[in-house]
């Protein structure tokens, strides 16, 4: 070794370090290629890219799994995602609809019905979607699999957060109060300039 310079293997070590975190079984998502002790975060086998501390792209089955077995539990585990962006926007369109048509006319009969069908079509196909997640999950619970990352969870939330927040209004209308007192300081200035008798300008 001349000028510090490192040999050709400790070169290519450097370079390309050992992942050490994965699991001994960790297979790839695509081809159930072992992950183990590859110098690259890549599959060999499929070309697959994967990241050590992202339980979510690779797959830890017990020893002893057969390739279909493996590949039979991947596809459940794919499934047990938490709901997409697409979703949760979807969810959240369909709650702020159904709020801001609560708070400015809850009674206008063809927007209700227009307002009406939309949440309930978002609201039950993310809801089945939401269900077939969780049933995903309790497939890898009972295969004893790797649950989700936390940090994967957080599109849990939004389902039962605008669910709680539609029935809520459903059963009282709170974003009509909510308007109303918002409202209140505007309509009491009106008040005081009739009784004035000046002719108060338009706070609608």
């Amino acid at each position: 070794m001349t000028n510090g310079a490192l040999p050709p293997l400790a070169a290519a070590v450097a370079y390309f370090p050992v992942i050490t975190s994965l699991p001994e079984t960790a297979v790839c998502l695509r081809c159930g290629y072992l992950l183990r002790g590859l110098p690259r975060n890549v599959c060999p086998e499929c070309g697959k890219p994967f990241d050590p501390q992202d339980a979510l792209t690779w797959a830890n089955p017990p020893v002893g799994w057969t390739a279909k077995r493996v590949a039979r539990v991947l596809k459940v585990r794919e499934r047990a995602q938490a709901p997409g962006r697409k979703e949760r926007v979807l969810t959240i369109l369909a709650t702020v609809a159904v709020l801001v048509k609560i708070a400015v006319s809850p009674f206008g009969f063809p927007s209700t019905i227009i307002v009406g069908l939309f949440a309930i079509s978002v609201f039950v196909a993310c809801g089945l979607d939401y269900a077939a997640c969780l049933m995903a999950i309790g497939g890898l619970k009972k295969r004893r699999i790797d649950r989700l990352p936390g940090a994967r969870r957080r599109g849990w939330r939004t389902l039962p957060v605008c669910a709680a927040l539609v029935g809520a209004a459903l059963v009282y209308p709170w974003p009509l109060a909510v308007r109303f007192a918002v409202s209140y300081p505007a309509l009491s200035r009106a008040a005081s300039q009739a009784r004035a008798g000046t002719l108060p300008r338009n706070i609608g």
